[in-house]
């Protein structure tokens, strides 16, 4: 008997020691799990991650800071830090729709979809202690109301009001069902409104000492650097895992591109030539890159202006175009040559076989065929070269723009400006300051820039809506347009008309139907000529700082400018040194420390198996000669 208790004691404390070499050996932390992959990708919200560390975040080159803040503001800079301050009431990841109940936490469509009923979390708290409640968010969108300006995504279009149910439930009521509009409402970010209601006005107010709900809380601010610390009034539990987010400011995109080449950067949204050898490889086991693709770049056309206000004549310059040229030297091999519609690369199985078809055929370089279409309508070339217009003056000169800079799309219109003139155009290169190609493009001071839409969303209703619509009133040169930047008549064919029956269905087969008449219409007027897919840059350096997302792991769009989707990247982040055990591993190799414990755990059980054998065979014995 006492054998066998003994027995039991020693498989006990195996199985014990056993647990615990499991613990000791492991290689990530309690509640993670390691992804195939150069790097571990882990899952946050975990009690056993201890808090602490600081990532450094480069979501694109900047000179200096201000202590600007004002969350409605589309000029903030850095890009990004909004959404670590401030929050809205759904997260949604831009590539695929995924929803995670953020601020709010249900939703329901009801009375024929013209009314949105919103219940909000409980128990959340602004940065400075006070509680957030219904009355936040109903003056939010007030706010944009009175503020026309505040309201970036015109949420206020297709709302007729919003209203407080109680503490912790709004209201939202539609002029016409507008179901995408969801997407729309939780780009918002929810400011306080005991603090917002004193401010004399908000379109100009910088917000330098800003507060939200959000996991950071704004510490310091110069020029050069901004620092973030954890918001200790945070309602997500034990979040967030840093202790520090800080940003700088770099003279020059070559002191940017080094800053992240030489690992100096956690997190980043860079454009950088030669990414894997310059960076990767450096340390393949921590320096990586994923890039999804969002709507294509386009050379923005503007429909204005002759001769780009005709439908051919853009298409012509279209097949003048080598998208596989501007792929590989332009874009370094990275932004794949995109079809000839605005539409997401993900999102192109929505197409029929012959829209698919059409799509692929706008977006062929084939010169002959340009100059074919050219001649097909009265235009001739000069001794030298030059396209004639079928009234005998020559084409004028055009302009081709993209902001300085940005060094692929450079090159890029550099290339295409070199091509066009193989079918007689002349392009003048000329790259201004962003702030000044913003402002020439909303007012169609131009003939060409290069760009792409960054009104993309989970499926293709949200590109088309963001690049095309207008309401049927194209904005004249000289007025400031919100969208619709290339000056297309979206009435053409009925093409509001389907953006607008869209909105009122959740149908996924009327849906479909619809998204291919509308892109039918598109490639039918070709408004813009898309040459690329357009990359969401985005590395991470997984040394210092573990939780990002990867190729193996991709849980949420990685950019740190995507607004406000990056919070939810923020929030899985956490200090590997930190961690105990270490978080630093490749999961292809193994290390030797744990062959080691294996080894010993291993002389521990053969001993302890053969200690209590000889022991029962002695106790036997005993009990034999004592008979």
């Amino acid at each position: 008997m006492k054998a066998t208790k003994l027995l039991i004691v020693f498989v006990t404390l195996l199985m014990v020691g056993t647990a615990f070499y499991g613990i000791i050996a492991s290689d990530t932390p309690l509640g993670h799990s390691s992804q195939s992959g150069n790097v571990t990708s882990d899952v946050a919200n975990s009690t056993a991650i201890k808090s602490g560390g600081t990532a450094i975040v480069l979501p694109s080159p900047y000179e200096s800071f201000t202590d600007s803040f004002n969350p409605f503001s589309s000029s903030i800079y850095p890009n990004g830090v909004q959404s670590l301050i401030y929050e809205p009431m759904f997260q949604i990841d831009p590539l695929n729709g995924t929803t995670i109940p953020w601020l709010a936490t249900s939703y329901a469509w009801s009375n024929g979809d013209l009314t949105l009923t919103v219940h909000l979390r409980q128990n959340v708290t602004f940065s400075n202690g006070m509680k957030f409640n219904a009355s936040d968010v109903v003056f939010t969108f007030n706010l944009m109301k009175k503020y026309p300006a505040l309201d970036s995504y015109s949420v206020w279009d297709y709302i007729t009001s919003v209203s407080e149910v109680n503490q912790y439930e709004v209201q939202f009521t539609y002029k016409t069902p507008n179901v995408p509009s969801f997407y729309y409402l939780n780009l918002v970010l929810i400011v306080p409104k005991q603090i917002w209601q004193n401010v004399s006005n908000p379109v100009t107010y910088t917000n330098p000492k800003p507060v939200g709900t959000g996991p950071f809380v704004l510490t310091s601010v110069s020029s050069s650097e901004i620092e973030l610390s954890a918001n200790a009034h945070y309602w997500q539990p034990n979040e967030p895992h840093l202790s520090h987010i800080v940003y700088y400011a770099y003279t020059s995109n070559n002191a940017a591109d080094l800053a992240l080449e030489d690992g100096q950067v956690s997190w980043g949204g860079l454009f950088i030539p030669g990414l894997q050898k310059l960076y990767v490889s450096k340390d393949p086991a921590n320096y990586g890159y994923y890039f999804g693709y969002e709507t294509p770049v386009a050379e923005q056309m503007n429909n204005m202006r002759f001769p780009l206000n005709q439908t051919f004549f853009r298409e012509a310059m279209g097949f003048a175009i080598n998208r596989t040229k501007l792929y590989m030297q332009g874009e370094y091999g990275y932004e794949t040559p995109a079809l000839g519609l605005s539409l997401m690369e993900s999102q192109s199985s929505v197409l029929n076989s012959t829209n698919l078809k059409l799509a692929n055929y706008l977006s062929q370089y084939n010169v002959s065929l340009a100059k074919k279409i050219l001649s097909e309508h009265g235009y001739t070339w000069n001794s030298k070269g030059q396209l004639v217009e079928p009234n005998g003056t020559l084409v004028p000169t055009m302009t081709i723009m993209t902001p300085a800079g940005w060094t692929d799309w450079d090159a890029d219109i550099s290339i295409i400006s070199q091509e066009e003139a193989a079918i007689g155009i002349t392009l003048t290169v000329v790259t201004p300051v962003y702030s000044t190609l913003y402002n020439d493009m909303q007012t169609g001071n131009y003939w060409i820039i290069q760009y792409s839409n960054t009104e993309w969303g989970p499926n293709p209703y949200y590109g088309f809506y963001g690049q095309y619509y207008d309401g049927g009133n194209v904005t004249p040169i000289g007025q400031t347009a919100t969208t619709d930047w290339e000056r297309f008549n979206s009435s053409t064919d009925g093409f509001s008309t389907y953006l607008q029956e869209y909105s009122k269905t959740t149908n996924v087969n009327d849906q479909n139907i619809l998204i291919n008449k509308m892109a039918s219409i598109i490639m039918k007027n070709d408004p813009v000529v898309t040459t690329v897919n357009a990359a969401i840059w985005y590395e991470y350096n997984n040394k210092t700082i573990g939780g990002f997302p990867t190729a193996n792991n991709n849980y949420w769009v990685g950019a740190p400018w995507q607004n406000p989707a990056l919070e939810v990247v923020a929030l899985h982040l956490f200090d590997r040194a930190d961690q105990k055990p270490s978080v630093t591993v490749t999961p292809s190799k193994t290390p030797i420390s744990n062959y080691i414990y294996g080894i010993i755990a291993a002389i521990v059980i053969i001993a302890a198996v053969a200690v209590s054998y000889a022991y029962i065979n002695k106790n036997k014995k005993e009990k034999k000669f004592n008979k």
